[in-house]
């Protein structure tokens, strides 16, 4: 080759070179870019999806606190939750399931022990209709065995609490 050749040659392959490391540089950021925006969006999806639970599993606690006939309805409230853990299931794990079995059914009990002290002690029944938080006084009133329900009730409200906190803080 000439070297005539060879000043303009090289100075294109390299030119080509650059332009060449240019685009693999700009779609491997691209492709970056994009798994990046997909994990933020599931973050997004999963941070709506724990709120979504903690409202569902409150205001179930609520509706059970302020109607008399929730004790009733406590099928529709294991329908309502159980399909709601299906269709999020994507973005809740196997302990948010169990904790929200556990919260429905301690809240259940925790009912059912409320409603038998309507008559002997109504400012409990009151209380826990105002949805006031159970003073010392008042867990004074239960006998042991409840007041593990109590408790078990309010540890896995927290359990759940701490979790949904945790992930919706979560970027």
């Amino acid at each position: 080759m000439s070297q005539e050749v060879l000043l303009v040659l090289i100075p294109a392959l390299i030119a080509l070179g650059g332009t060449l490391l240019t685009l693999y540089i700009t779609m491997w950021s691209q492709r970056k870019q994009k798994q990046h925006d997909k994990g933020r969006q599931f973050t997004a999806d999963q941070q709506a999806a724990y709120k979504s639970l903690w409202s569902v599993l409150e205001e179930i606690h609520l509706q059970f606190r302020t109607d008399e006939a929730a004790l009733e309805k406590y099928g529709s409230a294991v329908t309502l939750v159980n399909s709601f853990l299906i269709k999020n299931a994507v973005y809740l794990d196997d302990e948010d399931q169990t904790l929200s079995h556990a919260y429905l059914g301690a809240l259940k009990k925790l009912t059912e022990i409320v409603k038998d002290y309507s008559d002997e002690i109504p400012q409990l029944v009151h209380g826990w209709a105002s949805t006031s938080v159970f003073s010392m006084d008042m867990m004074k009133l239960f006998q042991e065995e409840e007041r593990v329900v109590v408790e078990e009730m309010e540890a896995t409200r927290k359990k759940i609490l701490d979790k949904c906190r945790l992930i919706l803080k979560s970027t």
